[in-house]
């Protein structure tokens, strides 16, 4: 399986739903590797846990563990915010590590 952006942003985006759906702020992340493999998710928990540093893209990190570096070097962690959903605009990212 190879790698699709839009399967990223579509992991990303539904985290971005469940942060909003638990009171916090819709963005979402999502880690995968270059041969399409979904190495973790994650969201923004920062309202949730009360904490200043747990961004979606935080979240996703840390819930993919320890990997080696050679590992994050062949994937893309995409990002997405859907402000909408609390009135303001929506933003989409995708970068490869």
């Amino acid at each position: 399986m190879s790698f699709d952006d839009q399967k990223g942003m579509s992991l990303a985006f539904e985290q971005a739903k469940k942060s909003y759906s638990e009171g916090g702020i819709p963005i979402g992340g999502a880690l995968i590797h270059k041969d399409g493999t979904v190495l973790a998710v994650g969201h923004n928990q920062r309202v949730q846990k009360g904490s200043a540093t747990l961004h979606g893209e935080i979240d996703t990190f840390e819930k993919a563990g320890r990997l080696r570096g050679s590992v994050y070097a062949d994937c893309t962690v995409s990002g997405v915010g859907d402000f909408g959903m609390a009135s303001a605009k929506p933003l989409a990212f995708f970068t490869n590590i």
